[in-house]
């Protein structure tokens, strides 16, 4: 068997999900799967029955975890380790210079590297400066991009960077069976979206956008499903625009394709997104779906517009206009080309990509 580390959370969602769907479904005949989590393992993990292991280490942070991640991988002896943060990849060089130098510590860059380095001065110093010093990523054993984009956007920086790459999708969707076909009327719409409550989601466009249709005499309203800091703020935005009663916020909910099925298009407003889980969930459904054409994945997945609109980002009145001719032109022919194309990013392929990367970093070592 071999010994595999995933270093991850157990619950949130974008790339806390991806890393416990891949741990869960990855072929246990091979793979004897570790998820090593900082925080701990949450109340409810014996409701998803999980097929892998859980190691929690309760701690607060990363950094004030190093030397019980050294400790515990040291343990457990793994022949491969998947991270997806920086300080993870630290750590984990460490682990492997000092005492398992046979283990292959793989990278998955989950972000969109050039909005992650553009945070501060603290970004710079850590995403830019220390990875050239250090020329960390020449030293991982592998590095998986989570989309093209994502691949294109780090190499701009890290042009000489030597080791295995691989682009490998997230595992989204398992089947068709949530697909559902409606005809949808133009003068009625349930608008639905999904994602945190922060400042580089925009969802103030998605309400700003409503509040035109509205004006336009469209019966609509809006699900925002996800928690975060601007709650509030979105909140007062709604009753500042006389859109309080056509506005949910539920919260976060775990499990978002069964959810989608209950209205009439998906729309996302954000300023960047490095995949864009939630529209391919959303896909899965065979709703439209409308997006910013943001950097970089939704054009991917939506390639180049063929399932589903793409439209200005920061533009209200485009947001609006993709909207009504997403509905306008929705036909049976489309929600099925729609649902095939959200069974581009399915587990099985993933997890499939994902063991062949694994086994391609192995053969490389020197037995």
């Amino acid at each position: 068997m071999i010994r595999l580390v995933v270093i991850s959370e157990l619950t949130g969602g974008g790339v806390e999900s991806v890393n416990t769907t891949l741990a869960q479904n990855i072929n246990q005949e091979f793979f004897d799967v570790t998820v090593l989590s900082v925080h701990s393992i949450p109340k409810d993990l014996t409701e998803i029955n999980p097929s892998y292991k859980c190691v929690s280490l309760n701690r607060t942070s990363i950094k004030r975890s190093c030397l019980k991640i050294i400790i515990t991988l040291r343990r457990i002896q793994p022949d491969i380790i998947l991270c997806s943060i920086l300080d993870e990849a630290f750590v984990c060089l460490l682990y492997k210079k000092l005492y398992n130098r046979r283990c292959k510590l793989l990278y998955a860059q989950h972000t969109v590297w050039s909005t992650v380095y553009n945070t501060g001065f603290k970004g710079r110093v850590f995403n830019k400066w220390l990875p050239h010093i250090t020329n960390i990523y020449s030293k991982l054993d592998g590095l998986i991009y989570v989309s093209e984009g994502v691949r294109d956007d780090f190499r701009r920086e890290f042009k000489k960077v030597k080791t295995i790459e691989r682009v490998i999708y997230n595992p989204i969707t398992a089947d068709d069976s949530h697909f559902l076909f409606r005809i949808l009327k133009q003068n009625k719409v349930s608008i639905v979206t999904a994602g945190r409550l922060e400042k580089e989601k925009r969802q103030k466009l998605l309400i700003a956008a409503a509040k035109k249709l509205k004006d336009e005499g469209v019966d609509v309203d809006i699900t925002f499903y996800g928690k975060g800091t601007l709650l509030g703020d979105l909140k007062r935005y709604s009753e500042e625009l006389g859109m309080r009663e056509q506005v949910r916020f539920p919260g976060f909910i775990k499990h978002l394709i069964p959810a989608f099925m209950q209205y009439d298009i998906f729309v996302l407003t954000s300023d960047y997104e490095s995949f864009g889980n939630v529209l391919v969930e959303a896909m899965n459904t065979g709703m439209p779906v409308v997006s910013t054409d943001c950097p970089v994945g939704p054009r991917e997945i939506l390639d180049n517009g063929r399932y589903g609109e793409l439209v200005k980002m920061r533009d209200a009145e485009s947001v609006a206009k993709g909207i009504k001719y997403s509905i306008e032109t929705y036909n049976n022919n489309k929600a099925k080309d729609i649902l095939r194309r959200s069974m581009d990013f399915s587990i099985k392929a993933s997890c499939s990509q994902y063991e062949n990367m694994f086994m391609t970093v192995l053969k490389k070592q020197k037995i």
